[in-house]
C-alpha cells in the first residue's frame, strides 16, 4: 500500500526499488448540459483539453493526460451494452489544471483538484482498477500490422489484463482479477468497447508500475479508457 512522501524524494529512486508517484487528480461534475454532449467521446476529449486553456503543455505532459467517466447505470445490465451518460470524470495530469473558465461557462458544476503523492515499493501490493479497451494488435502475411482486433469473451481479456500487469512490472493475485461485462460508445464513426478491470497485484518492479501509473493501459485514451487508478 502507499507510503507517505518524505520532503526531497526524486519519482524514481537510484535503487529503482521505490518509485514515487506524483500528479493531479481533479474531480468534475459535469452541468446537466455538458452531461448530455459529453455522450459523445470528442466532445468530452474536448472538454478535458480546456483544463489548460491556451498554456502549452509539454509532449511528455500530454500523454500522462488522463481520465475516466463517472457514468449513470447503463443499459448493459438490460443487455444493451451501451455506456450511460456520463455524469462526472476523474482526470489525472502532470500538470496543474484550471476548471474556472469552465465553471464560468456552466460547463461543470464543481471541480476539485488536488495533488497525489504516492509510494509504492518493491514487493508492496497494490489494489488496481481500470476501465481500458482490450484490443491486439494482428500482423498480415508481410508482418506489418494489418489490423487491431477486439477482444470478446471474458477469458480473453482476462489474459490481455495479466498480460499488460506482468508488463508492467507487478503480479496479479488470480483470485482478485475481476473483469465486467463490456460497455460500448462510438467516436470518430467507429465503436469503441470498454471494460472495468479490477485487481490486486504484487510489484516487483516500482519503475515499470510508475510507467503504468503515469501513461496507462491499452488504446484508446484519448477518449477515456486506460487510467490506472491504485490504492
Amino acid at each position: 500500500m502507499k507510503a507517505a512522501v518524505q520532503a526531497g524524494e526524486s519519482h524514481l529512486s537510484t535503487a529503482s526499488d521505490t518509485s514515487v508517484l506524483r500528479v493531479w487528480h481533479s474531480k468534475l461534475a459535469l452541468s446537466a448540459r455538458a452531461s448530455v454532449a459529453c455522450e459523445s467521446p470528442e466532445v468530452m476529449h474536448q472538454l478535458v483539453t480546456r483544463g489548460w486553456g491556451d498554456s502549452p503543455i509539454r509532449e511528455s505532459d500530454q500523454r500522462s493526460v488522463l481520465y475516466a467517466a463517472e457514468r449513470s447505470p447503463t443499459d448493459a445490465e438490460r443487455g444493451c451494452g451501451l455506456t450511460g451518460r456520463p455524469s462526472g470524470l476523474l482526470v489525472q495530469s502532470g500538470e496543474e489544471p484550471d476548471w474556472r473558465g469552465l465553471i464560468r461557462d456552466g460547463v461543470l458544476a464543481s471541480a476539485h483538484p488536488e495533488r497525489v503523492e504516492q509510494v509504492w515499493r518493491r514487493g508492496e501490493r497494490a489494489e488496481l482498477r481500470v476501465s481500458a479497451s482490450p484490443l491486439v494488435s494482428r500482423n498480415g502475411t508481410n508482418g506489418k500490422l494489418a489490423r487491431r482486433e477486439l477482444l470478446r469473451t471474458r477469458e480473453e481479456c482476462r489474459t490481455w489484463f495479466c498480460t499488460h500487469l506482468k508488463r508492467a512490472g507487478c503480479t496479479p493475485i488470480l483470485a482478485s482479477i475481476e473483469v465486467a461485462d463490456a460497455e460500448r460508445t462510438r467516436a470518430h464513426g467507429r465503436t469503441i468497447t470498454f471494460r472495468s478491470f479490477r485487481a490486486t497485484v504484487k510489484i516487483s518492479d516500482p519503475e515499470r508500475f510508475h510507467a503504468l501509473l503515469v501513461s496507462g493501459m491499452g488504446r484508446n485514451r484519448a477518449w477515456g479508457a486506460g487510467l490506472v487508478l491504485a490504492r
